[in-house]
């Protein structure tokens, strides 16, 4: 639908909106009050708005967190306080973080795309490719093995997955999506009409291009070896740091549970793991907080609100080994597995 309005005609004051959770016209938001949070993860300052009475029950609660800090009494829960607001509202008045990065720690996506490749695309490593074709209906794509797998079964998993991902999550609506897609994530098209998003999985890395010129559009999937795979030392790759502000911040990649040295009976840390949801659930967002330290690595924004996110994360899960499973870890033990994570 198209409107038209005379020239002389200006609807700028009565149409004008402000971007907020709940698309609130300017009129609706008179006469409540705006409360500016800060995200301690990007900086970005998010607005929300509340009434007279929702402002006392947020004032009460930021005064319980604040005066019943070290005190050992609960805080109220903020879900009784505001039982009609969104989950993400919610988080942002409890801990500041803006929606795009609860997105990042608390979304169920298992590939963050990026616009910067942070690992090498040498030849040699590349495993395969894979060419997507649209035929105005569905995707229709094929696998070109290049150096291959070597019969590992995780990697060709990653690799179904996350081709699917692409294709079917992504792109699920055609080629209208490639453009959509790589504006989403900031990506700038070439003079080609090429896009290029980048992604490092837990067994592979991979390079998407996007092809959006007329008469060809087409995807194209890189699949290469990531580096612990290529004869470096695991402890090596681990090891490496990043630095935000001045500080360094451990390298964040997704560490393969394989790789861990194991003691005191525990055989297969992933099955481990996996059987018990409190663990995981600890592991999950301690990778998805190292992977938004490695977003911020160009930013000035201080990291010490995550980087205390973090130690508090690692406290939980030493406390969960010990008490709930009863499992005697020496400490150095310990320190060995949490420096992994």
């Amino acid at each position: 639908m198209v409107l038209s309005f005379s020239d002389d005609k200006n609807v700028t004051d009565e149409y004008e909106y402000v971007y907020i959770p709940r698309e609130m016209s300017k009129k609706e938001v008179e006469g409540r009050f705006e409360v500016e949070k800060q995200c301690p993860m990007c900086g970005t300052v998010t607005s929300i708005y509340l009434t007279d009475e929702d402002m006392d029950k947020y004032s009460w609660y930021s005064n319980s967190r604040f005066n019943r800090r070290g005190s050992g009494l609960p805080a109220p829960h903020i879900q009784n306080l505001f039982p009609d607001r969104t989950e993400e509202e919610r988080e942002l008045m409890m801990s500041g973080y803006c929606y795009w990065c609860q997105e990042l720690i608390f979304g169920e996506d298992e590939f963050l795309l990026i616009t910067e490749a942070e690992f090498s695309m040498e030849p040699d490593h590349l495993i395969a490719y894979n060419r997507a074709d649209h035929d105005g209906y569905r995707w229709w794509n094929r696998w070109f093995p290049q150096k291959g797998t070597d019969g590992n079964q995780y990697m060709v998993q990653e690799m179904e997955k996350f081709s699917a991902y692409i294709l079917e999550e992504q792109l699920g609506k055609g080629i209208s999506d490639i453009p959509k897609l790589g504006a989403y994530y900031g990506a700038e098209p070439s003079e080609d009409q090429e896009y290029h998003l980048y992604c490092e999985g837990t067994y592979c890395n991979f390079h998407v291009k996007l092809i959006n010129r007329k008469r060809s559009y087409n995807v194209y999937i890189y699949v290469y070896e990531t580096e612990e795979r290529r004869g470096y030392g695991m402890r090596d790759y681990i090891n490496r740091n990043i630095r935000i502000d001045g500080r360094l911040i451990p390298y964040p990649v997704y560490t393969s549970w394989e790789y861990f040295e194991l003691h005191d009976g525990i055989e297969d840390v992933e099955d481990f793991v996996d059987s018990n949801p409190a663990i995981e659930e600890l592991v999950t967002q301690i990778l998805a907080l190292k992977q938004s330290c490695f977003l911020l690595r160009h930013t000035t924004h201080s990291c010490q609100s995550l980087s205390d996110s973090l130690f508090y994360l690692k406290l939980k899960l030493i406390k969960e080994l010990k008490e709930k499973y009863h499992y005697n870890f020496d400490d150095a033990w310990m320190e060995n597995l949490i420096g992994r994570i």
